[in-house]
């Protein structure tokens, strides 16, 4: 999907260059750098974003399915075994890939996957629980909380980095848009000035300042910090 949406920016705004400048060099440069930026960059750090997002919410899921588990169960093994049973493919397979068949080990193994704070302190609310034992609900109560302020965290900045984007979206939609017009509206100005090396040197500016914009744009909406995760 980034890909296509990519490639159809780089058509868009090479479009735009050659109705503006009818230059095919220009024409060229600022689809080639278009295209690569978001090959290249946009891609890779939105499947990073993505990565870590869906990494979460899995650990979410595993905690919470380990410790509704656990307090029905009361053992550690049968609280993994139903906590394994939402979880994907992968970490099933990390699971079995486990040399042991301790399950508190297979937990804490799972720390190289889950990398974020809240599974640390999880995997030691299990030690103590295995160690100790005790009321499981109540002693989760801290993280239980940490867990959800985390998951507002995530809610809330992903739809304020959606309405965002739909701002500068339209924002340069409207902008852009503005050159083509000015080109018809214009037109026997236009001739005139078409030639101009500045003129030209000035659109292919705009257009690439336009992908710095894009460029700041995806690093604010890609920028969602949960702690450990690095």
């Amino acid at each position: 999907m980034i890909l296509l949406i990519g490639f159809i920016i780089g058509i868009a705004l090479s479009l735009i260059c050659f109705i503006s400048t009818q230059n095919l060099i220009s024409t060229a440069l600022v689809g080639v750098v278009t295209l690569i930026y978001f090959f290249v960059y946009v891609n890779k750090v939105i499947k990073s974003k993505d990565e870590k997002v869906n990494r979460f919410q899995d650990c979410y899921q595993f905690i919470n399915n380990f410790l509704i588990a656990l307090s029905i169960k009361g053992h550690i093994s049968g609280a993994l075994a139903s906590a394994l049973e939402s979880q994907n493919e992968e970490t099933n397979d990390l699971v079995k890939s486990v040399d042991s068949n301790d399950p508190m080990e297979k937990v804490i193994y799972l720390k190289d996957y889950f990398k974020f704070d809240i599974y640390s302190l999880f995997v030691d609310l299990i030690k103590v629980f295995n160690d100790e034992g005790g009321n499981i609900i109540q002693m989760s109560r801290y993280l239980l909380n940490q867990i959800r302020e985390d998951e507002e965290y995530i809610v809330n900045a992903e739809r304020m980095n959606k309405k965002a984007l739909v701002e500068f979206v339209i924002l340069w939609s409207f902008a852009l848009c503005i050159l083509v017009i000015l080109k018809f509206a214009l037109d026997d100005f236009f001739s005139h000035i078409v030639k101009n090396i500045f003129y030209q040197v000035s659109i292919v500016c705009i257009l690439l300042f336009a992908l710095m914009s894009a460029h700041i744009a995806v690093r604010k909406i890609t920028n969602i910090k949960i702690k450990g995760w690095n």
